[in-house]
C-alpha cells in the first residue's frame, strides 16, 4: 500500500484522484415461492436469495418451534423432539452422545 492511500484510511478523506467503484446492479429479488405469497424473497446471510420472503420463513419456523414443543411434551428429546428420552433423563441417546463430543471438542 502507498503512502497517500494510508493517510486517507487514517484521516477518513479520500486520497486524490480516487475513483469510485461503480456500483453493480443487483438482480430483483425473485418472489417467494409460495402460492399465495408475491413478496419478493429474503436475502440470505452470504447474498442469496432464500425461496421465501421473511414473513414466511418467520411462519414456518414457528409452527417447527411448535411441532418440536408438543413432541418434547409428549416425551421427546429436549434437544431434537423426535426421539424417546432415556429414562430419568432429558435427552435420547444419540444426542447425548453429540452433546458429549461437542464438549470435548471445546476442551
Amino acid at each position: 500500500m502507498d503512502l497517500p492511500t494510508l493517510v486517507a484510511q487514517w484521516s477518513g478523506k479520500l486520497p486524490e484522484g480516487f475513483v469510485p467503484p461503480a456500483i453493480l446492479r443487483r438482480t430483483p429479488a425473485p418472489e417467494c415461492s409460495l402460492k399465495r405469497c408475491r413478496r419478493p424473497a429474503a436475502v440470505k446471510k452470504d447474498g442469496t436469495f432464500a425461496n421465501a420472503c421473511v414473513p414466511c420463513l418467520a411462519r414456518r419456523a414457528a409452527s417447527c418451534r411448535r411441532k418440536r414443543a408438543a413432541l418434547a411434551a409428549e416425551g421427546g428429546c429436549r434437544r431434537c423432539a423426535y426421539r424417546k428420552r432415556l429414562e430419568g433423563d432429558l435427552l435420547c441417546q444419540r444426542c447425548r452422545d453429540d452433546r458429549d463430543a461437542e464438549c470435548a471438542q471445546k476442551r
